[in-house]
């Protein structure tokens, strides 16, 4: 799958623009309160409570021609969920609904559609170590096109049209390889030294046990052996299940390095798909470019997650930055006035069925030579002052957070850096407006949002980084065995 997206993969294209806020929030335990009051009443005591989300439309489509949710949920599936035993808490998952921008979505694999067409098998790959996502070529000018998935992707348009978002592990049911075919099972059944057999159920009965024992096959690495023959050559000998899990995870934060790379973006696309030009190193798994493109895949997945960085070099390199954001901090316009708590406002448009990022800065502009310490830091990170200006851009605005809260001397570039065409800072602000969070925005997330901050920048910075092993991947890359 790594090399040809028109067959023999495992992605999804994600969920379908969410218009209904009704089951999706910035935070689980007001999404929890919301559903668990709406997937236990009768329908029409739910219809009324949903009626301020925008749930109900009045259709004859519908057999009773009393209105359905969001168009998928008529009265008979509504009673079938009651009878089920209503509100799951199972079903309350975490999304990445924007690049960098996480939110809690509840998500019943058991009705279809109710929340935005959910793809079924993404909710039941189980512990995937998240996905990598490859946009198509409709927002080939962002700053960076791919990025990293730490859960499930929010909606299709997480990257734009043909969005495509590979797990880098996932977990199968038997019902679910029974719905892939027996070229699947083969492949999988190849790498866990299993016997095949030409009929589907004999191969299921060898990788999954006897019908009836509904064994799930657990964090398969998404690798297709034609791949690893291509990729290893008579390197792979005898790999281990632990070995080849550990080959996919590097195989995919290759992948994200190298769609990461502006260059990369600007290429056409073919007709096989964007991962179908992905270069590979020659050296195999051991050689030390896949290496260090991994460990930087490693570094940005890290960063786009808003996880621990692993990585002491890089680490090191995050902490350069986060020392120099020192100098950044909210302030109040009006003097003797606290900052904390305050309200995030106007940075959404009005309404109650999306949630969409309208900016509010300052058209006031200072030189980015203004702010202290940048010749260090610029170092730091092995780059000139001019190349650390031509990445941050010349200067630095305010950020209205509301009508008296500002945050003075952010780099224009950080505020507009965008990831397959979203733009990062404005899609997190728009979540925790008033009107989308619903309380108060406290000290614990400025943190938070410095973090986000720290972390665009990093991003930024290490664009120098990526075209370069991006480079040095095409000059020594391997030569494509498929037409």
């Amino acid at each position: 799958i790594c090399y040809q997206i028109g067959r023999k993969r495992v992605h999804t294209p994600g969920l379908v623009e969410s218009r209904n806020l009704a089951y999706i929030h910035l935070e689980e335990n007001t999404l929890r309160l919301r559903c668990g009051q709406l997937f236990n009443e009768d329908f029409d005591t739910a219809r009324t409570s949903g009626r301020q989300f925008n749930l109900w439309e009045i259709s004859q489509r519908h057999e009773d021609g009393r209105g359905a949710w969001n168009g998928y949920y008529p009265r008979t599936v509504h009673q079938a969920v009651i009878d089920g035993g209503g509100f799951d808490e199972n079903n309350l998952r975490q999304v990445t609904y924007r690049p960098m921008t996480r939110v809690w979505a509840y998500a019943d694999p058991a009705i279809n559609q109710l929340w935005d067409r959910m793809r079924v098998r993404a909710l039941t790959w189980g512990q995937t170590d998240g996905m990598v996502a490859i946009p198509g070529d409709v927002m080939r000018h962002s700053h960076m096109t791919g990025f990293y998935i730490p859960d499930l992707p929010g909606n299709k348009n997480s990257g734009f049209q043909n969005c495509q978002s590979f797990p880098i592990l996932f977990s199968l049911t038997r019902a679910q390889l029974r719905a892939m075919g027996i070229e699947t099972v083969r492949n999988i059944c190849m790498q866990h030294g299993l016997p095949t057999d030409d009929n589907l159920a004999d191969s299921l009965e060898s990788l999954c046990g006897p019908e009836g024992q509904e064994t799930v096959l657990a964090r398969y690495p998404n690798l297709h052996q034609d791949f690893i023959n291509w990729f290893l050559g008579d390197n792979q000998q005898q790999l281990l299940s632990d070995d080849l899990r550990v080959l996919s995870r590097s195989v995919w934060l290759h992948i994200l390095t190298m769609v990461s790379s502006y260059e990369m973006s600007q290429l056409p696309i073919l007709s096989l798909g964007t991962a179908s030009r992905v270069p590979f190193p020659q050296g195999g798994m051991e050689g030390e470019l896949f290496t260090s493109s991994a460990a930087l895949g490693q570094f940005i997945s890290e960063l786009q997650a808003m996880g621990e960085i692993t990585n002491p070099e890089y680490r090191n390199l995050r902490n350069s930055v986060r020392d120099w954001f020192n100098q950044i901090q909210p302030a109040n316009t009006i003097e003797g006035e606290e900052v904390f708590p305050f309200r995030i406002n106007n940075w959404r448009t009005a309404g109650l069925t999306d949630v969409t990022p309208r900016r509010q800065c300052s058209d006031e502009f200072f030189p980015i030579g203004r702010m202290h310490h940048m010749t260090a830091l610029a170092e730091r990170w092995g780059l000139t002052e001019a190349s650390f200006q031509e990445l941050l851009g010349d200067v630095t605005t305010t950020l209205n957070l509301n009508e008296t809260i500002v945050l003075r001397n952010v780099p224009l570039n950080i505020i507009q850096f965008t990831i397959a065409g979203h733009p990062v800072l404005d899609n997190w602000l728009a979540w925790r407006d008033f009107r989308s969070m619903g309380r108060d925005f406290y000290q614990d997330d400025w943190i938070e949002l410095r973090n986000l901050l720290i972390n665009i920048t990093c991003l930024i910075l290490l664009g120098p980084r990526i075209e370069e092993t991006y480079q040095q991947v095409v000059e020594n890359s391997l030569e494509w065995n498929v037409e």
